[in-house]
């Protein structure tokens, strides 16, 4: 059959036949006007005898035969159908004329879908002397019905496999819900949601102090009106513990019906490693404590509290002395135990008004809050005593019984100051003065104070000397490879050579060299050995060695830090990937324009970069997406107890694998035991350095003994020193 107007499901098809004065049998062919309205159909259309003679056909049917209509008229309707058509056309004619009634069929030929009319003309007697057939072409029709019966079968596919919690809502009810969302709330069957709203499975109220039905409502309009929203939203699981959910509701057509498509995501296990974050964020991960963000941020406001009430206030500056001895005579895993139980006593000793933090190694800042305006010096010195009492008192650390000694500096508000920095520096120079002192005990600001001041130019003027006179050196340490065993880099550390020849190490004199500015000079001297040492090394066959350069804060801000890079390369001959330069994280967020601005200058040029002691500082990782960095140093406090403790192996596992999603690699600081660099490796961290290889060493020793390392091929990939070598 052929192409002929579709006609809608159910209806008879055009009423042409009964109205027209018959075709003549004899095939004279059919009245003038007859032909006249089968022409006008602009698909195929006939009319035939009972007996399948073909009385009348119209144009388009004979241009799709290939035939002169005057040559068709007579011939037999079956003989000029498809094969496919026959059969299927040979039944609804008997059917038409048995029944008198029109019918439709259907069939599929030549990848077309075809809907065939047949209606019936009758006699004065009702019976069937004639039968009108037109044809339609109903391809397009059911393609686009074949393709919602798909689109429905994949979203339903879509919606059940999903692995995220989805479900519809209609008219504010539930009406589906897949096997995730399920899941999520603790529900065995679909027949315990459907119906439901979702406030029903909310609580009362949101965190926000919102009742749920009220922001429910309010969301459901933005959704419609907008087309889709986000937010997040407190739900409840059967047993009726409440969680945080990430929810995406998108306004959406199906079967007919305007639904919101809801997407719940639980932010329960994000919400807690957020926490963990920004714990760690404001906290030091050894002894618990605030660290020098959140100490900084709790002086400023216990000033601000005491300026409206008048009151008085000390900052203490206390220092474990001689803590480098513990860590030498019993290692550092002691050292850190005795941190934690120092910790513990100040914690336990102080009001709860008062704060304590973490300053840095061995130096805790306290804050003694809400003391009399009259006598904040007298009240300050009771606490000393009260602080010092407890903290010389022994302490059993398992392995080893200790007694350290301690020494506190006090500044007090507002005698000493009235800003946070010149509380926190004169309580460091009342520091100094009492370390000087020798009697292990605490010291008032003063200030006649001159020692610590005596200290500070003494150091400034070593620095000043050994820049003069050749008194700097490089020391460096080298950073391997975890699977190789390769050396792949060393990290230059500098050194002040003293008169008597002792050298005095970065914690000695890099506070000093901040505060002169002398920062500038020495780090400008740094870059420049470091690249000629590099040039030198790779002249004696070190050709793949990259040199780290830690950068200070101070030194970082100059306006010539940019040029002293690129002449330190460009004045050795070397290529700008043999250097990478280590930068903190709270050095990158300090004038964040600046520096992104210097990194892109540096990365252009093909300048490694990494961040140092990360972890340590700042921890919001955005600033990760905006400093395309290289590597990711994690500091040696992180690592310590990942083959004791699981939450610090957790904490060192997540940071890798963050880096690795970044692209980044990872290197492992203060790595003293094989046991731990294997474990690292396990672990996926890429890099390590540390006494386990050897300590900073002057270049030549250095050279020595990646020569040697080189020529012992027996050498397991994970090192083979242990720090008391």
């Amino acid at each position: 059959m052929t192409n002929a107007p579709t006609p809608k499901p159910g209806a008879d098809p055009p009423s042409v036949a009964p109205a027209l004065p018959s075709a003549s049998a004899g095939g004279t062919g059919p009245e003038p006007a007859l032909q006249a309205l089968l022409d006008a159909l602009p698909e195929a259309a006939f009319l035939m005898a009972p007996d399948g003679t073909l009385l009348a056909l119209n144009q388009s049917l004979a241009e799709r035969k290939g035939r002169p209509r005057a040559e068709m008229l007579g011939t037999n309707v079956f003989d000029l159908l498809d094969a496919s058509t026959l059969s299927p056309c040979r039944k609804a004619v008997e059917q038409v004329l048995e029944t008198g009634q029109s019918l439709q069929f259907e069939d599929e030929s030549q990848g077309r879908t075809l809907v065939h009319s047949l209606k019936p003309v009758l006699d004065d007697q009702g019976r069937v002397i004639q039968i009108a057939v037109f044809g339609a072409d109903n391809t397009e029709r059911r393609q686009i019905e074949r393709q919602l019966q798909e689109s429905e079968s994949r979203f339903r596919t879509l919606f059940e496999q999903s692995q995220q919690a989805t479900l519809l809502i209609e008219d504010g009810h539930i009406s589906a819900a897949n096997r995730a969302a399920l899941r999520m709330l603790r529900l065995d069957s679909p027949a315990q949601l459907l119906g439901r709203s979702v406030v029903e499975l909310s609580p009362a109220v949101q965190p926000d102090g919102r009742p749920s039905a009220e922001k429910a409502a309010e969301l459901t309009r933005l959704a419609l009106a907008q087309g889709s929203c986000t937010f997040e939203w407190q739900h409840l699981r059967a047993d009726g513990q409440s969680f945080p959910a990430q929810v995406l509701v998108t306004r959406i057509r199906h079967q007919g019906k305007e639904l919101l498509h809801n997407v719940w995501q639980d932010l329960t296990e994000q919400k807690r490693a957020r926490e963990r974050i920004d714990y760690l964020a404001y906290h030091d991960t050894l002894t618990a404590l605030p660290n020098r963000v959140l100490g900084q941020q709790q002086l400023a406001h216990a000033l601000a509290a005491a300026s409206r009430q008048c009151a008085g206030l000390a900052v203490l500056s206390l220092d474990l002395e001689k803590f480098k001895d513990v860590n030498d005579s019993h290692g550092h895993a002691v050292g850190d135990r005795l941190l934690q139980a120092v910790a513990r006593r100040l914690t336990q000793t102080l009001r709860s008004e008062d704060h304590v933090w973490r300053l840095s190694g061995d130096e805790f800042m306290v804050i003694v809050a809400n003391l009399p305006a009259t006598n904040a010096a007298s009240q300050a010195s009771a606490v000393c005593h009260r602080l010092l009492a407890h903290l010389v008192a022994p302490y059993d650390l398992g392995s080893v019984q200790l007694a350290p000694h301690f020494a506190v500096g006090v500044a007090v508000y507002p005698r000493d100051g009235r800003e946070a920095e010149t509380l926190m520096r004169n309580a460091n120079t009342a520091l100094r003065a009492a370390k000087e002192s020798g009697q292990h005990g605490y010291c008032l600001f003063e200030p006649s104070l001159g020692a610590a001041l005596n200290q500070y130019v003494a150091t400034r003027e070593a620095l000043q000397t050994a820049l003069e006179q050749d008194g700097l050196e490089l020391h460096y340490q080298p950073q391997v490879d975890l699977r190789s065993g390769q050396v792949l880099g060393v990290e230059a550390l500098l050194r002040c050579r003293q008169q008597g020849d002792e050298l005095m190490v970065p914690g000695a004199f890099i506070g000093a060299a901040e505060e002169s500015g002398l920062i500038v000079p020495m780090g400008r001297w740094v870059l420049r050995e470091a690249c000629r040492q590099t040039a030198a090394w790779q002249a004696a066959g070190l050709k793949d060695l990259t040199m780290a350069v830690n950068l200070s804060a101070v030194q970082f801000r100059h306006p010539e830090l940019m040029t002293d890079v690129f002449d330190a390369l460009a004045g050795n001959g070397l290529d700008p990937g043999c250097l990478e330069l280590e930068l903190t994280e709270s050095l990158l967020l300090q004038n964040a324009a600046l520096v992104q601005q210097t990194v892109r200058s540096w990365k252009a040029r093909g300048i490694r970069l990494a961040i140092d002691d990360f972890g340590t500082g700042y921890s919001s990782l955005a600033y990760l997406k905006h400093f395309k960095v290289d590597k990711l140093k994690i500091d040696r406090s992180f690592i310590i107890d990942i083959l004791q403790d699981e939450q610090a192996r957790a904490i060192v596992q997540a940071m890798i694998q963050m880096a690795r999603s970044l692209d980044l690699r990872t290197i492992a600081e203060g790595v003293e035991a094989v046991s731990l660099a294997e474990q690292l490796r396990i672990m996926g961290c890429d890099e390590a350095q540390g006494f386990l290889y050897a300590r900073p060493l002057p270049a030549q020793a250095l050279f020595a003994w990646m020569q040697q390392r080189a020529e012992d091929a027996r050498l397991p990939a994970a090192g083979h020193r242990r720090r008391d070598d």
